[in-house]
């Protein structure tokens, strides 16, 4: 398998459904940016024990961001085609484990 593409770097970059896109448009970045994030909880869950508590939900979290990043890198115009689900209640379970977490720090 090729890893280069022998079209040279012309700053650009394919996203969902095929459209090339400038390197440094924002939804790029903002992959980047969710995609490093993601790395770090994968390297936190790699230090925590197997059945620690926070297992599931860290895991969980980097499910939905690869979701979300996904629906980052579709255009709005085909976003509706995306057949990566983003959960209705993610924030919801986020915001109850920060209030947990909150809690037991006071």
């Amino acid at each position: 398998m090729r890893i280069y593409t022998r079209g040279g770097d012309k700053g650009r970059t394919g996203i969902h459904g095929g459209e090339r896109v400038d390197k440094d448009d924002i939804r790029i970045e903002a992959n980047g940016t969710l995609d490093e994030v993601n790395a770090e909880i994968g390297i936190v869950r790699a230090l925590l024990p197997a059945g620690h508590e926070w297992q599931d939900l860290l895991g969980r979290i980097q499910r939905e961001m690869m979701a979300v990043m996904s629906h980052v890198a579709t255009p709005s115009a085909i976003r509706d085609k995306n057949l990566n689900k983003i959960s209705d209640d993610l924030v919801s379970i986020c915001e109850e484990q920060i209030d947990a977490l909150s809690a037991k720090m006071e």
